[in-house]
């Protein structure tokens, strides 16, 4: 693992001396989501003026890019002994700092296919920080979205919802929107390249009945199979920023796809036997589980993937978002 900085013009600054790193280093990707911060604790003296807040922080493994953050904050500490410790978090965060307009209309109405907003937004975002690039797919409908002094990673976050069966992702300085794979990017073996598996079957997840309050009005969507199967399970979900009620099908399509059944939530670890270790698996790509007696699908989706040292632990499908558990 190679950690090289930048300045915030990207031009290369050095590379940090593993040797100084103090801490063990830990940390995730995800689609739809947020990543922690990484943190650096290095063993440097207080007058150090290597590191800078703004600084980008590029980890590379095998010469293969992994990550891109910046230093979001630096503290200097003194005990009996000094070292500075970085904060360092991921680059989707600049996002929330940009409050989009169109034409300096920041509640304006917009109706288009998602993608076209999408790329709109990064337009603009790179009109202030010139950072990210865009890889989206058009949807083929047609959302009205009503701004309200939303900020750009929030209106990214609602486009997503209203685009059934696509997911996003951050990938370094890309941002992603696709579907999930048709066949599966990765096979991994039971007692060969797995360390472990865990299966849990929860059903918490569920939802059947969902009241829906948008723009112009309120809708209660059912799914009948689902009730029957389970029982009724209801949510009531405000989002004034979905503008009609063609736009609220389209929020309802996808919620209903992502919550109607019961998922189990799987929890692989990945040794380096793996021929296509780290820096070849992605959160957006899916696998298969060879060598395994109980049938849990043959295209499963990468949702989460946590770095240690050795061992790569990887959730599938479904994953559970802590800070969006808290704001429920």
């Amino acid at each position: 693992m190679n950690i090289k900085l930048y300045d915030k013009d990207e031009i290369f600054k050095q590379t940090i001396n593993p040797n100084i790193i103090k801490n063990d280093i830990t940390f995730t990707k995800q689609i739809n989501g947020w990543l922690w911060q990484l943190i650096l604790i290095l063993n440097v003296w207080l007058d150090n003026t290597d590191y800078i807040e703004w600084d980008i922080v590029k980890v590379l493994i095998d010469g293969s890019l992994i990550y891109t953050w910046f230093v979001d904050e630096i503290e200097k500490i003194v005990s009996w002994f000094e070292e500075t410790r970085l904060n360092i978090i991921w680059y989707v965060s600049l996002l929330k700092r940009i409050i989009y307009n169109v034409t300096w209309n920041y509640t304006a109405t917009i109706t288009q296919d998602p993608y076209t907003t999408a790329s709109d937004i990064v337009t603009y975002f790179n009109t202030k920080y010139n950072y990210l690039t865009i890889s989206w797919s058009t949807t083929w409908t047609s959302v009205s979205y009503d701004l309200n002094y939303t900020d750009s990673f929030k209106a990214i976050d609602d486009l997503n919802n209203l685009s059934s069966n696509y997911f996003r992702y951050l990938d370094n300085e890309t941002l992603y929107f696709k579907a999930k794979p048709t066949t599966p990017t990765h096979y991994f073996t039971l007692q060969k390249d797995l360390v472990e598996l865990d299966i849990e079957e929860d059903w918490s997840w569920i939802v059947n009945q969902l009241i829906l309050t948008y723009k112009t009005g309120t809708k209660t969507y059912t799914d009948a199979t689902s009730v029957t199967t389970y029982w009724l399970k209801e949510k009531y979900i405000s989002n004034t920023q979905i503008w009609d009620v063609t736009s609220a099908d389209e929020f309802w399509n996808k919620y209903i796809a992502d919550n109607k059944d019961p998922i189990d939530k799987i929890t692989l670890e990945v040794n380096s036997s793996y021929a296509n270790w780290i820096e070849n698996i992605n959160p957006w790509e899916s696998c298969k589980i060879r060598n395994i007696t109980k049938n849990i699908g043959n295209n499963l989706l990468i949702s989460k993937i946590t770095y240690n040292k050795d061992i790569i632990r990887i959730q599938l499908e479904r994953f559970d978002n802590f800070i969006q558990l808290i704001k429920e």
